[in-house]
């Protein structure tokens, strides 16, 4: 009776451990993973908005593209930092 439960005691453990690693690859791929990806499309486009705006010979609509996209940028920062700073 007492190895059945051993057995049995042992097998939750190890069920136990299964889920909290499953939970932990879930973060890193769900959550981490996201944020970065999202991260480094809004670096790129920022780039790309600084790069527009040194030129000399840019057009009118470019010059409109990259002004929103970094108000934009801006705008969404620090709605996410008041945000934090209010919970």
């Amino acid at each position: 009776m007492t190895e059945d439960a051993d057995f049995e005691l042992k097998n939750r453990e190890k069920d136990q451990e299964i889920k909290r690693k499953q939970k932990r690859i879930s973060f890193w791929v769900k959550d981490i993973t996201v944020f970065i990806v999202a991260l480094v499309i809004i670096l790129l486009i920022d780039f790309y908005s600084f790069t527009i705006l040194q030129k000399g010979t840019t057009s009118e609509g470019e010059i409109r593209f990259a002004i929103a996209a970094l108000s934009s940028t801006v705008i969404g920062l620090l709605s996410y930092m008041v945000g934090r700073a209010s919970k």
